[in-house]
């Protein structure tokens, strides 16, 4: 196949795909009279990025099929230019073991013989009762690394204890792979503050800036004393990344990786969901403060932070739309962030920055490639792996129309400055 007037980078180029693989990127019309017809599309001078890389999603499979299972989650991230995901463990059975691991693994592998060859690892989890499995999950290919929560989340176990947690370090830093860590700390979460304010605002003081600061806090002390590379999941906070900063000016820019979620870069407790209740964008960590969205656009510029994750969590539109008997405050956090990650935070840099592609394919594509291991779908290049997105222009964001199983979204209604036109995966369009 070939795929001609692509804007690579500035330059409009056709690239030659066989098989999985790009085999030659020329200038435009060079490559005139092979491969016509069928074989070929028109990019019609429209941007192509590398495929996105998200680190962060929850595809609920096994055990909660019903918000989400891989062959949706598939088609989910292949709408939104993600052709590889990194899975979370808070599943049922969470990923703590390896026959857990392994249902994981024939759960998503379902997906191939759908046509959605989704490229795919999985993050693994950890308790204090399978702390003895760990070694050898962290030794497996497609382990990623390990997750802990430092709070309840869907089907996840929790602790912050601080033996508990070095020991988990210990272990990530003997097999070389990174610790990842939902940082708000239980014991300093007030689930009773904020009577009366909006319900944003409501649910950004019950879960206070001060729970994920500390948390924050505790990973960098104990990352620095067993040598982990700690990642440090959907930062908020103006103070984390002015402690990753500093964290990093002092042991290195690679001792510790930071990501940053769209939402928390775009929303803040400000915000007003349209077309559907609040509780669309209720979420954990918070939305934060317009003075956050500050603090983490210039830690996205200035490469304190190091990758995007949609942290795409999704639930079912009965448990977010206010049907729940606890209304707001008694709906599950999260919502599907896979389909608008690309739009977002493509949209927002390319009115920030002349170098928007190069920073959004950095943020989604090299930097997630090079920490874990995925060099053959690293950037376009020959050789590398055809899995690519062509961009398109403005589009309104219309969640009754995705296609996770949850239709909504904190981004409905609003206008995106970059929409995905095609996706190509392996070397295939992807037509859905």
């Amino acid at each position: 196949m070939i795929i001609r007037n692509a804007d690579i980078f500035g330059k409009v180029s056709d690239i030659l795909i066989s098989g999985e693989l790009i085999i030659q990127i020329a200038a435009a019309g060079a490559l005139s009279g092979r491969l016509a017809g069928e074989h070929e599309m028109d990019a019609g001078g429209r941007t192509v990025l590398p495929g996105l890389i998200d680190p962060h999603v929850h595809l609920r499979c096994p055990g909660m099929e019903m918000k989400e299972d891989w062959a949706t989650g598939a088609r989910a991230a292949l709408a939104g230019g993600v052709t590889t995901v990194i899975d979370m463990p808070n599943t049922k059975p969470a990923t703590e073991t390896a026959s857990a691991l392994d249902l994981k693994r024939a759960a998503a592998s379902k997906t191939d013989a759908a046509g959605y060859p989704l490229g795919r690892l999985f993050w693994v989890g950890c308790s204090p009762d399978t702390l003895g499995e760990l070694p050898g999950l962290l030794g497996e290919m497609d382990v990623a690394g390990v997750k802990l929560f430092f709070s309840e989340s869907s089907g996840n176990n929790s602790s912050s204890d601080r033996a508990f947690v070095k020991a988990v370090f210990g272990a990530a830093a003997d097999a070389g792979k990174p610790a990842a860590v939902h940082t708000e700390l239980a014991e300093l979460l007030e689930l009773s503050a904020g009577v009366g304010l909006p319900e944003l605002a409501m649910h950004g003081l019950r879960r206070p800036q001060s729970a994920a600061e500390a948390g924050t806090a505790l990973v960098l002390e104990l990352a620095a004393e067993t040598g982990c590379i700690a990642y440090l999941c959907h930062m908020s906070t103006a103070a984390e990344f002015e402690m990753v900063r500093s964290h990093k000016a002092r042991y290195g820019a690679e001792s510790v990786i930071a990501e940053l979620s769209p939402h928390h870069l775009l929303l803040n407790e400000n915000h007003q969901v349209i077309g559907g209740p609040q509780s669309w964008a209720k979420v954990n960590p918070p939305l934060r403060t317009a003075g956050d969205n500050c603090a983490a656009l210039r830690a996205l510029l200035d490469g304190t932070v190091d990758l995007i994750g949609s942290d795409h969590a999704p639930h079912l539109l009965s448990e977010k739309d206010g049907r729940n008997a606890g209304g707001f405050h008694g709906c599950p956090s999260g919502f599907p962030g896979l389909e608008t990650e690309l739009g977002a935070v493509a949209g927002f840099l390319k009115e920030q920055s002349a170098e928007w592609r190069d920073l959004v394919s950095m943020l989604t594509n090299h930097n997630p490639a090079r920490i874990f291991g995925l060099e053959d779908r690293c950037g376009i290049a020959e050789g590398k792996r055809a899995d690519l997105v062509i961009l398109d222009g403005p589009k309104i964001v219309d969640s009754g129309n995705f296609k996770t199983k949850a239709a909504y979204s904190p981004f409905n209604g609003m206008e995106l400055q970059v929409s995905v036109y095609k996706t190509i995966l392996r070397g295939k369009i992807i037509e859905q």
